[in-house]
């Protein structure tokens, strides 16, 4: 059989297929289909920096983060749990309801399904933030020479690092101020570092909160993370409070839209100085 007769053949059946299925079915396909896509494909940078970091990913965290400054609660502790115990007992229920002999079958649909929505997990993540990871680098935007890291320039950084530290621990005062005397000029600093770095809209603040798994996170050695579904930023409580400006500054850039750990850690040294 020839090459075209064989991918007629293969067509066909491919056809008698989804026929046979509902459209239901055929849509939780096309979403697990989706999510492949996205997953394998990457996108132009030029196109994700103007469409995507400074066009609608703004929008969504505008309008998401406000919300979810009014929850008291960390909402990715919700997620956690949906996964951590709702996920399990929908499988275990399911499987006992069964019965014998149509457990297997049972198995395989709960596996289908855990797979769509899997994938639609996938899809909300890339929408609502995972894109930002195909922006252009910052290295492209700013005046950057990777010959300038020398050894003579590293000791002149680490001298001058040092002397500023010296003065700024003599000019200290005693008692740590406020949170909510130093939060709002972090916040402007921020907003006017990023736009110098190309952002057109502002970064609106979120509420740094507490997880459920703060204990993880301190046996970890995390000192905090965003949740990309509800972009609320998750700070571990044993932090010291010299520490806490620049991890702040550090996630709001995540909120910003950089993605790169260390991108977001030079958006947040640059804001707090």
């Amino acid at each position: 059989m020839s090459t075209a007769g064989r991918s007629h053949q293969l067509l066909t059946r491919s056809l008698g297929f989804l026929k046979g299925l509902s459209a239901r079915v055929i849509i939780k396909i096309a979403i697990i289909a989706l999510a492949l896509a996205v997953a394998s494909i990457r996108l132009p940078a030029s196109f994700i920096e103007r469409f995507y970091s400074n066009g609608i990913y703004p929008f969504f965290q505008s309008t998401i983060t406000p919300v979810t400054n009014l929850f008291p609660f960390a909402i990715v502790d919700g997620l956690l749990i949906a996964l951590i115990l709702a996920l399990p007992a929908w499988w275990i229920t399911r499987i006992a309801r069964a019965g014998r002999g149509r457990r297997l079958k049972a198995t395989a649909r709960l596996l289908f399904h855990t797979l769509v929505m899997a994938a639609i997990a996938l899809l909300g993540f890339q929408w609502l933030w995972g894109l930002n990871y195909e922006r252009k680098p910052l290295a492209s935007k700013l005046d950057y020479d990777e010959q300038r890291l020398s050894p003579e320039s590293l000791k002149k950084l680490r001298r001058e690092t040092i002397e500023h530290l010296n003065a700024a621990f003599a000019q200290s005062r005693d008692v740590w101020p406020d949170e909510a005397d130093w939060r709002g000029q972090l916040h402007q600093s921020l907003n006017e570092t990023v736009r110098q770095l190309g952002n057109r809209r502002p970064v609106t603040a979120a509420t740094p909160k507490t997880s459920l798994i703060n204990f993880y996170l301190a046996a970890a050695g995390i000192e905090g993370f965003v949740n990309p579904f509800g972009h609320e930023v998750i700070l571990q409580s044993g932090i010291l409070p010299f520490e806490k400006p620049f991890l702040l500054a550090h996630e709001w850039a995540h909120l910003a839209g950089f993605a790169d750990e260390s991108e977001a850690n030079f958006v947040g040294l640059i804001t707090c100085l």
